[in-house]
Parts: structure tokens; sequence; C-alpha cells
């Protein structure tokens, strides 16, 4: 008799190229996703962070796979997908839960499937090193969001904020050096 685990797995492996048997397994962590949003609405914070893993668990396996395949526009959206609901989860746990650990874990995770290439999880990653007293973790997405193109963060005023706070940490990162 198998189990239902190795039954799925050996669903999964034959069908792990078939993008729609991917699009539906998706789907069901968007579902999951949807719920630990409502739950974060009616402040059920734990609810929310298991429906966040739930979400994660279950999604992040075919979105990495639609990735490598060829389907334009859902590699695309099931990408940004993860990245968002990476920063949701870790901004649940800094915030909400107090759990910075998995905050950063979190947010790590958003910051990889984007290639350090996105606004959302540099600015998730500063808030978590700000959480966490990381000045070197928060000089690093700092200056990852400066190299940022234009476009990702057009408001000067911003750039500018951000420049001045990198000097800052810049000068406590050497006095602490010098004691």
């Amino acid at each position: 008799m198998h189990s239902l685990g190795a039954l799925f797995a050996v669903l999964l492996a034959s069908n792990s190229n078939n993008v729609e048997f991917l699009k539906q397994r998706l789907l069901i962590g968007y579902d999951a996703a949807a719920e630990a949003t409502s739950f974060l609405e009616d402040q059920e914070y734990e609810k929310a962070s298991r429906s966040f893993a739930d979400a994660l668990n279950l999604g992040r396996k075919p979105a990495l796979k639609l990735q490598e395949l060829d389907d334009e526009e859902t590699k695309q959206e099931a990408l940004q997908w993860l990245i968002d609901v990476c920063c949701d989860s870790a901004l649940l746990h800094l915030v909400h839960l107090e759990d910075l650990d998995s905050a950063r874990k979190d947010a790590f995770a958003a910051l990889v499937f984007s290639q350090y290439e996105q606004l959302k999880p540099l600015q998730c990653m500063i808030k978590v090193c700000e959480k966490g007293d990381d000045l070197f973790g928060e000089f690093q997405a700092l200056q990852r969001v400066l190299q940022l193109p234009t476009e990702e963060m057009e408001d000067d005023d911003q750039r500018k904020a951000i420049s001045d706070r990198l000097e800052e940490i810049e000068a406590l990162l050497s006095n602490s050096k010098n004691e």
C-alpha cells in the first residue's frame, strides 16, 4: 500500500513540466496568501503567520518551476507573487509578532527571488536590519537601493535621505572600528 505522500510525489514528478499542473498548485498558494491577508486584516497574527507559511510552502516550488519554463506571463506573475508574499510575511513577523529571525529569513528570501533588483524587498530588509540593530546589513541594503535604476525609486528626496543615512551609518561603523 502506497502512502498518500509517496503518491503525491510520483504525481508531482510525472507532472513537473506540466504548466497547467504548476498553475493549479500555484493557485492553492495564492488562496493561502489571500487567507493570510484576511487574517492580517482581522488582526489574527498567528493565523496569518501560519497561512503565509502555507502559501510559501505550497507556492514556492511551482513559482520557481514556472520561472524555468517559457510561459512568460505566468512566470513573471508567479515570481512577483512569491516576492510579495515573502515581504508581507517578513513585515508581519517584524511588526506584529516581534519575531526578528523569521522576518529576516523571509526578507532575505524576497531579496534572493528578486535578485536584489526590486525596491520592496530592499525596503523590507532595511526595516528588519533597523529593528535588529544590524548597521552593516542596513548599510548594504541602502547601498543596493541607490544602485537600482532611477525608475525603481524616482523620488529625489528619498534618495537624498538614503544617502544621508548611509553617511550616518558609515560614521557609526567607522567609530565602532576605532573603539
